[in-house]
């Protein structure tokens, strides 16, 4: 429930203590606030220690506290589910010699001797902290976990670093030298200047191509036309590719980025690595329009994260990522700034406190729904306060306009956004966005490209950090630390004297070039590698407990599987109703459910896609689209394959499904809708599920996939498949969980014939 009533369990002598007598009305229904007291009860109800001494009372004791602090009295009520009455709160008469005598719950949680009971909750945060509450931080934390060799290290990093530059690069000159431009450049996934022209003088090892004035004619002028519109960088690798018809088939070939100015770019290629020079020459000559690029591979990324590595490998960064040093927490800017934000709940308070307080490093893992994000703010607020500068940083710039913006709209800042506070909102603090053209919020592409004076809050992608040049800050933000690579986040590390890291390392790990997750710490995130399992800090930090996105029958199995059963309800989520969801009988929770689905999984181009499974996700979203908005819905697979086969499906259907998002868990972490379809897809009589029974991080993509949903999670799947064990895969997830939910009456087996005629009929 909270810190403090874990503590205060812990610290109560029940046995010795009496049962509570109100003074005159003080169990009378008076406040028109109730305190959320079932819920708290709720929680006591599983603590064995607040069981009553006695076996013939059934009843739960809850200490109370005094009545403006958390300080312990000596004294409890207990609850009692009575036969007759119901929902109770036992303690002494007021008045006279009897044992005891009771108020309804309802009432008590109304009353001025409820509020004995508030600080239990995580909503209430007292404004002293008691004597017998211990901190999860001490003020100084000794390595758990040290690197045997730094310098290894450091060599590990920039190993990784040059590794993934060679695999991206072979593998996009693959898809490259395979896939006509056309497609590439309707795909998207490969940068491309679709429209060129040669300036028809090839000068020994350079040509020189111009942008077409078409692409961008407000821009013809811009010196940073290329770099800014097309992301081509010097050094940069490309395919020139040649349209014509007539074009030499010994096009496209490679050639490197020499220089850009406006939309002139000068490109140097090795010529005799070229087949096909002469013809090439020849048709380059000729001059005129008809050609393209497609950008092989950006240097910038890499090399900024190479210079990350070396300034950290010499910095004061070092002994924290080797662990020759400890961590402390001495520093004075909580008592140098004021509380910003009253509403956070215990946790998330002590997660600021701790933060505020690192000297050099302080990890928050935050789980799915427990207010990171707002926690981070009111981190930024305070130290700002406290007269820092900040960077605030993410993986990718979605991640970061999450951060700057959240759901702010032109004229309503949202209030767990940094733009509600910055020089757009109440003007704490100046906040420049870097790079804020390639933002993905109009909002900040708009408000962001320029400001006044020097930022107190500086916010950029890990990788854009290196844009601030020489400027260093007092403190680094990095929220998605999980998302992010080690090598990575030196970039940012680099600027900063300490730093604040925030993630979920029970979720997916960050994005590999290679096929397998990585093993080394070249490839951890600099969270798994200092805070998770076998970190160098291993547990040092905050975790964030209350929950506040998820019914509770959804968020109890990854509770459990993923976060060792450490996770709270803080507010009453209502199920969507699905008794409208006529698929196959809908009997135990509303909130959670499995269907068996006994599909045919086929494959198109390396992946796998289950017909069935598709038509069902459709049939459940034309149900859902009956009761919530499209855009509340969202249906998630772990394959490419499978989104495209949906949104196949979604298209042919007459049913308002425009606005349903459909995408791979991947793209979807981070995200959340009120109701989420989950395709599984892998079924086959060998036991095969490919990545998703990999150890590292097979689990992690059911626990993103299911931790989307809010009020409503459908799982689709072959569960026989995917439990089937097999060594070295992790299968036995699948199977805990599809037995669990069929022993709580939440499963549901689909015969494909039925629903096949039910896709059928919802065709237009």
């Amino acid at each position: 429930m909270s810190l403090l009533f874990e503590s205060a369990i812990g610290a109560a002598t029940l046995d010795d203590a009496p049962l509570f007598r109100p003074d005159g009305d003080a169990t009378d229904p008076v406040r028109d606030d109730p305190l959320p007291l079932a819920e708290i009860v709720r929680y006591a109800r599983n603590h064995d220690d607040l069981a009553h001494s006695d076996p013939e009372r059934d009843w739960v004791r809850l200490p109370l506290h005094a009545p403006d602090s958390p300080h312990l009295t000596g004294e409890w009520v207990a609850y009692a589910d009575h036969d007759l009455h119901g929902d109770i709160v036992v303690h002494r008469p007021a008045t006279g010699d009897g044992d005891h005598e009771f108020t309804p719950l309802d009432a008590f949680a109304r009353s001025d001797a409820g509020q004995r009971l508030r600080f239990w909750h995580p909503d209430y945060t007292p404004a002293e902290r008691p004597d017998y509450h211990e901190g999860p931080i001490d003020e100084r934390e000794p390595p758990r976990n040290p690197v045997d060799d730094p310098d290894a290290l450091f060599a590990d990093l920039r190993s990784h670093v040059r590794a993934g530059r060679e695999a991206r690069r072979t593998e996009n000159r693959g898809r490259a030298r395979r896939t006509d431009f056309e497609t590439l450049h309707e795909a998207g996934d490969l940068a491309t200047v679709p429209a060129c022209s040669s300036t028809g003088q090839p000068d020994g090892r350079t040509i020189t191509l111009r942008v077409d004035d078409s692409l961008c004619p407000e821009r013809r002028d811009d010196r940073w036309l290329v770099r800014e519109t097309f992301g081509l960088h010097e050094g940069g690798e490309v395919l020139v590719h040649a349209l014509a018809d007539d074009a030499p088939t010994a096009f496209p070939f490679r050639a490197t980025v020499d220089a850009t100015r406006g939309a002139r770019i000068d490109l140097a290629v090795d010529w005799t690595a070229v087949d096909g020079r002469r013809a090439i020459g020849r048709h380059l000559r000729g001059g005129g329009a008809g050609f393209a690029l497609t950008h092989l591979l950006n240097p910038v990324p890499t090399e900024r994260e190479l210079r990350g590595i070396d300034a950290v490998a010499d910095g004061p960064f070092r002994g924290v990522l080797a662990g020759t040093v400890d961590l402390t927490f001495g520093d004075p800017a909580p008592v140098e700034s004021d509380r910003r934000d009253v509403a956070l709940n215990q946790e998330q308070e002590l997660a600021v406190e701790a933060a505020l307080a690192a000297d050099r490093l302080c990890c928050i893992h935050g789980p799915p729904g427990t207010g990171k994000t707002r926690t981070l703010v009111e981190i930024v607020r305070r130290a700002v306060d406290a007269g820092e500068e900040v960077l605030v940083c993410a993986d990718s710039n979605q991640a970061v306009d999450n951060l700057v913006v959240g759901s702010s709209s032109p004229g309503d800042p949202d209030e767990r956004s940094l733009h509600a506070y910055g020089q757009h909102g109440v003007d704490e603090f100046t906040l420049r966005r870097v790079n804020a053209a390639a933002a993905a919020s109009d909002l900040v592409r708009e408000r962001y490209r320029s400001h006044e004076g020097l930022a107190e809050v500086v916010a950029a992608t890990t990788n854009s950090a290196a844009r601030l040049d020489e400027r260093t800050v007092d403190r680094v933000v990095i929220d998605e630390a999980t998302q992010t690579t080690l090598a990575a986040a030196c970039i940012a590390l680099a600027r900063a004297d300490t730093a604040v890291l925030a993630g979920d390392h029970r979720q997916l790990p960050p994005f590999s070039a290679t096929e397998d997750p990585p093993e080394s710490a070249g490839g951890l995130s600099p969270f798994t590698h200092l805070y998770g399992d076998d970190g160098v800090y291993e547990g040092v930090g905050v975790q964030l407990r209350t929950q506040y996105r998820m019914h509770p029958d959804i968020a109890w199995f990854p509770d459990r599987q993923f976060y060792d059963g450490t996770l709270r309800h803080g507010r009453a989520v209502d199920p969507v109703p699905v008794d409208r969801l006529d698929v196959v009988d809908a009997d135990g929770s509303p909130a959670m459910r499995a269907w068996d689905v006994g599909g045919i999984e086929r494959t198109r181009e390396h992946s796998p896609y289950n017909e069935t499974e598709a038509r069902l996700a459709a049939v459940l979203v034309a149900d859902l689209v009956g009761v919530l908005d499209p855009d509340a819905i969202g249906v998630i697979s772990p394959y490419t394959a499978q989104v495209d086969e949906i949104e196949r499906r979604l298209a042919a259907i007459d049913a308002p499904t425009a606005g349903v998002d459909v995408a791979t868990v991947d793209a979807f972490q981070g995200g959340e809708r009120t109701a989420i379809v989950v395709s599984l897809v892998r079924s086959n009589p060998d036991g095969r599920i490919g990545f998703l029974g990999r150890p590292l991080d097979g689990s992690r993509r059911l626990n993103v996939a299911m931790t989307r949903a809010e009020r409503f999670c459908a799982l689709l799947g072959d569960w026989e498949t995917l439990g089937d064990p097999r060594p070295g895969t992790d299968h036995g997830v699948y199977d805990e969980l599809f037995r669990q939910l069929r022993d709580r009456g939440q499963t549901s087996a689909v015969d494909r014939d039925i629903v096949t005629m039910q896709y059928d009929a919802l065709q237009s």
